[in-house]
């Protein structure tokens, strides 16, 4: 009988405890993992002026990496009422399909608008991927992102992994409580941030900043901080600690800086005390694709070392059984102050010649085709060069080739073609059956003419998906 009565204490406690972590509006333990050390890093809301071309959203991650499939940036709506520029708060009106997308060598991605005018200098060691389209209803329209400008309003970015892809138009807050159900309790949360602009709107992140005259925000995700010191409308995110690293991986309010902006589009700085972290008043925005507010003393990429540092490749000849003799004072004097002629002495293993590493760079890495429809192109390239005479062979392969071919199979690079690359064309199969959007991929096997080349018998993770939209 105790038995029977303990077990049933121990059924209905762990009940209880369940029941309370699925209605539990607290997410730390999701947002604390970040399996895939992937974060929001910027984000230029608001440009002074027009946003159109000017609008940049920065990623930090691995260098290197390639961000696996099922991996999204969503932006959701947190507007109500007159404020609404979708049917109700909670609503995903922009999603970026990250899958696939390889992170520069440096540690960024930068998403940034079409070149109308785009004046941001990039880190040459990010990686840009740039919207296609021209105009207000196209500008952050491209292959891996449907929607126009982001909100300035209450706006919600959320870093996302999941199974079943996001869609425009999700509602993701049937209650309209600023406590989110499906599709997002089916998402993994790796990074978000948002802002909240009026009384009784809604942000959907970790980390929720609610503007100055806001005195009632609503979030059931994460913390809300009141953004007393930004007069009017936030226009810039960014993550920045001045007691840590600037490029931070929390969700607190000293893990990200929110502000105001001063100057023109192409000088952008903070402006003066209206930030959340007022040791960056006056700072520029000059980083893209690089750490965030670097320190005024960091060294740059041309402050390197010089070889005259390392001076102990000189062979000691002066040893004290070397007494030198008054005529032998200028040689020794030459060898001391030779530093120059000591450079040759150091290996310069450079990776021009032979390539360390195998890599491909595929751009786009997601486009829709219509059955009846043009063919699309995409672009494959090499991310390190072959040797001199060395012929890389790209081969492309569809997942159904009922649903879509690729033309041609294969592509060859060489040392003069490694970094431009080649095309292929993914064409639907115009047939009369009636079987709806077909979600397919294509993968790559790479081989060399060389045996020893890294591209000898190489499979890169890449891999492109691909929507056949059906006409029947």
């Amino acid at each position: 009988m105790f038995s029977i009565r303990l077990r049933t204490m121990v059924r209905t406690v762990f009940a209880g405890l369940l029941l309370l972590m699925l209605n539990s509006s607290i997410f730390a333990p999701v947002y604390a993992t970040n399996p895939l050390n992937l974060y929001i890093n910027e984000v230029l809301v608001n440009p002074p002026g027009n946003d159109l071309g000017f609008e940049m959203i920065e990623l930090r991650g691995t260098p290197f990496a390639i961000i696996p499939a099922n991996t999204y940036l969503v932006s959701v709506d947190g507007d109500v009422g007159a404020n609404q520029t979708s049917m109700s708060p909670g609503i995903v009106d922009m999603v970026f399909s990250l899958s696939g997308l390889q992170v520069g060598t440096n540690g960024f991605i930068v998403l940034r608008h079409a070149p109308v005018g785009t004046p941001f200098p990039v880190n040459s060691g990010a990686q840009v991927y740039t919207m296609t389209g021209t105009t207000s209803a196209t500008a952050w329209n491209s292959t891996f992102s449907t929607g126009a400008e982001l909100e300035n309003g209450s706006l919600t970015l959320l870093l996302i992994q999941s199974a079943a892809p996001p869609m425009m138009g999700n509602d993701i807050d049937d209650a309209n409580d600023g406590s989110p159900d499906a599709p997002y309790t089916n998402w993994t949360i790796l990074d978000g941030i948002a802002l909240i602009d009026n009384d009784n709107e809604f942000g959907y992140a970790p980390l929720n900043f609610a503007e100055s005259t806001v005195t009632t925000p609503i979030s059931g995700t994460g913390s809300v901080f009141n953004a007393t010191t930004v007069i009017g409308e936030i226009e810039y995110l960014a993550r920045a600690n001045p007691s840590g690293a600037n490029d931070t991986t929390g969700s607190t309010s000293s893990d990200w800086l929110a502000a105001n902006l001063a100057g023109s589009v192409a000088a952008l700085t903070i402006e003066n005390t209206r930030t959340t972290q007022p040791a960056y008043t006056g700072r520029a925005i000059n980083h893209w694709g690089a750490s965030n507010f670097p320190s005024a003393g960091t060294p740059t990429p041309t402050s390197t070392p010089t070889v005259t540092a390392t001076n102990t490749n000189v062979p000691p000849t002066d040893t004290p059984t070397n007494t030198p003799t008054p005529t032998e004072t200028p040689t020794d004097t030459a060898t001391a102050t030779a530093t120059a002629t000591d450079t040759p002495v150091i290996p310069t293993d450079t990776p021009t010649a032979t390539p360390r590493l195998a890599g491909i760079i595929v751009s786009p890495m997601h486009f829709n085709i219509t059955e009846g429809g043009n063919s699309f192109t995409f672009n494959v390239k090499l991310q390190y060069a072959p040797q001199p005479g060395e012929i890389v062979v790209i081969s492309a392969s569809s997942s159904d080739t009922s649903q879509f071919t690729l033309s041609p199979a294969s592509r060859q690079l060489t040392l003069s073609t490694w970094n431009t690359g080649r095309n292929f064309a993914a064409t639907a199969v115009n047939d009369t059956v009636t079987d709806g959007l077909y979600a397919g991929q294509v993968t790559f096997i790479v081989t060399s003419n060389l045996m020893s080349s890294p591209y000898f018998g190489f499979i890169p993770p890449n891999v492109v998906t691909v929507n056949v939209v059906d006409n029947d």
